[in-house]
């Protein structure tokens, strides 16, 4: 496992205190990245309330625990995708990543408007469903 040489450099932050459940929960996110992880497992994990876990978390790292999650697999498919031969899904598979039907969601949330309205911008109609039209 490459986690300690690939384990993300976050921003300095000036009030860092070196937290020591952020730091346990830093470690636990860069050796099980590939698991299904979510802010009340880790706050489980560092017996501790989800709510503190998030803003100490963001205040001595500068990210949530749920960012400093996404960067670390986003890090780690860069690596698979350009040292192995596998494919997109099974990199996605692989590192916990949601299943690609919610990929239109997700590009909604992060662009404003699904792929397919792109597309419609972009001169390319035919890249949408016919519309059904209104009946009095």
């Amino acid at each position: 496992m490459r986690s300690s040489a690939l384990s993300l450099q976050l921003q300095k932050v000036q009030t860092r205190s070196d937290n020591r459940e952020c730091a346990e929960i830093r470690r636990y996110i860069d050796i099980n990245y590939r698991e299904n992880l979510t802010l009340d497992k880790l706050a489980a994990l560092a017996h501790i309330n989800k709510y503190y876990l998030a803003h100490t978390f963001q205040k001595e790292y500068g990210v949530s625990p749920i960012t400093y999650l996404s960067r670390r697999r986003i890090e780690e498919s860069k690596y698979l995708l350009g040292n192995t031969s596998h494919t997109l899904a099974q990199v996605s598979e692989l590192l916990g990543f949601p299943p690609p039907a919610i990929f239109p969601s997700a590009s909604e949330k992060q662009r404003g408007s699904a792929p397919m309205n792109t597309a419609a911008r972009c001169g390319r109609a035919s890249a949408l469903p016919p519309r059904k039209s209104a009946e009095p």
